[in-house]
């Protein structure tokens, strides 16, 4: 039978249990739009290979101004800003590179992670994912959604929907980055 939200919350969330839930992803849009199915190996082999669709992320969030972390630099982690869209090259450079991801080693001169991206208060109309019910009970982010529509409404409706911070964020990275 399916894990009703009284059985979670009794018991793993109050016992602090560790739960696999499955197959809550399947449907959301990060899941469909930001992935790209790839075949590998022979035609005879049914095997599929997800990677970022970095075109998709591009062309509707290529302008966002995104903290990047050289996974390098493990004391303090520098960032640095750059636009989704200096991302992806940078990420495609990568791939192009006559070394694959797998072979990246320590001499490779950067190692950039996408972190800290609040994609979900920056495009709330997006709509990148549906909380699980298991965790609709969200109290941190309904304080930052609530207080967002305050400042929106004290600017005469107006402002972006990331000007308040959230707990909800994007991480990416290719191979060999955190």
């Amino acid at each position: 039978p399916p894990l009703s939200y009284d059985m979670f919350f009794a018991d793993y969330m109050l016992c602090n249990e560790p739960v696999v839930i499955e197959d809550v992803a399947a449907s959301w849009r990060a899941s469909t739009d930001w992935v790209k199915l790839t075949s590998i190996g022979e035609e005879s082999v049914d095997e599929e290979l997800r990677t970022p669709n970095l075109e998709f992320l591009v062309q509707h969030f290529g302008k966002s101004t995104v903290q990047v972390a050289d996974c390098k630099e493990i004391e303090g982690a520098k960032r640095r800003s750059m636009s989704i869209a200096t991302y992806a090259a940078y990420w495609r450079e990568r791939r192009a590179s006559s070394r694959s991801e797998e072979q990246a080693s320590s001499a490779d001169p950067e190692v950039l992670y996408l972190k800290d991206w609040h994609q979900v208060a920056e495009y709330p109309e997006y709509g990148a994912y549906e909380t699980p019910a298991y965790f609709s009970d969200d109290w941190l982010n309904w304080h930052h959604d609530v207080e967002r529509e305050r400042r929106r409404a004290r600017a005469g409706g107006g402002g972006t929907s990331a000007e308040c911070a959230d707990y909800r964020f994007v991480y990416l990275g290719p191979a060999g980055s955190w």
